[in-house]
């Protein structure tokens, strides 16, 4: 009886945290593609060029 407590419990804290994490915005990880962002603009300086 007392692993379904803790079952229990556990599943409505990580629900919770989640809940949380989604919808009030923790911080979040995000990065830039510089790469892929310098040979687009690169690109479009060549296409500019040639029109």
């Amino acid at each position: 009886m007392k692993q379904i407590e803790i079952q229990m419990i556990l599943f409505v804290g990580v629900t919770l945290v989640h809940e949380y994490w989604l919808h009030w915005g923790l911080p979040r990880v995000y990065y830039w593609d510089v790469r892929h962002n310098h040979l687009k603009e690169i690109e479009d300086k060549n296409n500019n060029k040639i029109a």
